[in-house]
């Protein structure tokens, strides 16, 4: 992930586990009575949901696929297309 997408995205705040760096700048999560879940500070990589990201490095990485870079047309098209 780091070598074939975040790096050339220039999504620098992002990985697919928790690191200390982002202690302080989290996106926090709320139950459904509206507690806090606090940072989730998940240890090994789940390809199901342990990516940290920002708003910024998302961006980047939609602006990517929107202008095709590093992907195939094919994985390009995948991703675009409807998937329900």
């Amino acid at each position: 992930m780091q070598e074939r997408l975040f790096k050339p995205f220039g999504m620098t705040r992002t990985s697919m586990i928790w690191q200390r760096r982002f202690e302080n700048d989290f996106a926090n999560g709320y139950d459904e009575y509206g507690r806090s879940l606090g940072p989730q500070r998940r240890t090994r990589v789940d390809a199901a949901g342990s990516m940290q990201t920002t708003r910024y490095d998302f961006a980047r990485f939609m602006r990517g696929v929107m202008q095709g870079k590093g992907l195939s047309m094919n994985s390009r098209e995948k991703m675009l297309s409807a998937q329900v």
